[in-house]
C-alpha cells in the first residue's frame, strides 16, 4: 500500500514523490545490511536461518548437518571437551562448529528436522553440567568461607591497634581483594570465583563480597588501642635514644 502512494506522488507530483522514492529504497537498502550484519553476529546461536534459503529442503539439509556435527563429535566422546560454560543446574552451553548449543535448541533442532533426539546424549549432558556446576558451586563456598575468615581477622587486628593503613597492606597480595572506602570495608572474591570457574556463573552469583563496618564500640576501641600502641613506640624510642646517649658518656 505505501508503494502506491509513493508511486502515485512521483507521477503527479515529482518533487516531493522522488525524493520519496529515494528515501524509501536507501532505508530499503539500510535494513537489509542491518539484518545482514545481525544475522551474521548471532549466526553462533541461532544456526542456519530459513528466511536465507529460496527452497525448505535445502534449509533442512543444512539443519540436519548441524545436528550430525553434535551428535558425532558426541559419539566420538569428544563432545564435552569442548569449551563449555553453564547457564544453570541441569544444562550448559556446548560450543561445537562455531555454534552454541544447549539442550532445548538440540531438541529444538532434532524436532524441527524429524528425528529424534538421543536420549544418552542427553542424560550425560545434564549429568555433565551437574557435576560442573556442584563444582563451581563448591568452589564459592571455600573463597566465601575465606572472605568470612578474613573478616574476623580484620575486625580483631583493627580492635587490637593497628591501622587501616596496615591492615590493608597485610592483604594487598592476597587473591581476595580488601577494600576500604568510606568506612566500608569489602572483601571480595569475585575475580579469583571468575578465574577458577567461569565469568558466566560469577556474575550469576553476584555479589561475590562481604561489606562490613565497625561498630561505634570497636570504633573507639580500636582508637583507643592505637594512641596506646603510639604511646609505648614513643616510649620505646625515648629509652632507646636515652641508652645510646648514656653511651657517649
Amino acid at each position: 500500500m505505501k508503494w502506491i502512494f509513493v508511486l502515485a506522488a512521483c507521477i503527479f507530483v515529482p518533487f516531493l514523490g522522488l525524493p520519496w522514492l529515494f528515501y524509501e529504497i536507501w532505508q530499503g537498502e539500510k535494513k537489509k545490511r542491518e539484518d545482514a550484519y545481525f544475522d551474521k553476529l548471532f549466526e553462533p546461536v541461532t544456526g542456519a536461518l530459513e528466511k536465507n534459503f529460496s527452497r525448505s529442503e535445502d534449509y533442512i539439509k543444512e539443519k540436519r548437518k548441524e545436528v550430525d556435527l553434535l551428535e558425532n563429535a558426541w559419539r566420538s566422546r569428544g563432545l564435552f571437551e569442548e569449551e563449555m560454560s553453564n547457564v544453570s543446574l541441569d544444562d550448559s552451553t556446548l560450543h561445537v562448529g562455531g555454534q552454541a548449543w544447549w539442550i532445548n535448541k538440540y531438541e529444538s533442532q532434532c524436532s524441527r528436522i524429524s528425528r529424534l533426539a538421543i536420549p544418552e546424549l542427553i542424560e550425560e549432558w545434564r549429568v555433565r553440567s551437574r557435576k560442573r556446576y556442584e563444582y563451581y558451586e563448591s568452589r564459592k563456598k571455600d573463597y566465601h568461607k575465606k572472605a568470612t575468615n578474613i573478616q574476623r581477622e580484620i575486625t580483631k587486628t583493627l580492635a587490637e591497634g593497628e591501622t587501616w593503613i596496615e591492615v590493608l597492606s597485610k592483604y594487598e597480595k592476597n587473591v581476595i581483594r580488601v577494600s576500604l572506602e568510606h568506612s566500608v570495608w569489602k572483601v571480595s572474591y569475585h575475580d579469583i570465583l571468575e578465574l577458577m570457574t567461569e565469568k558466566l556463573f560469577a556474575m550469576q552469583q553476584l555479589p561475590n563480597e562481604i561489606s562490613f563496618s565497625l561498630s561505634k564500640k570497636n570504633r573507639k576501641k580500636a582508637f583507643e588501642n592505637i594512641k596506646k600502641n603510639k604511646c609505648q613506640k614513643r616510649g620505646k624510642c625515648f629509652e632507646v635514644s636515652r641508652y645510646l646517649s648514656e653511651l657517649w658518656v
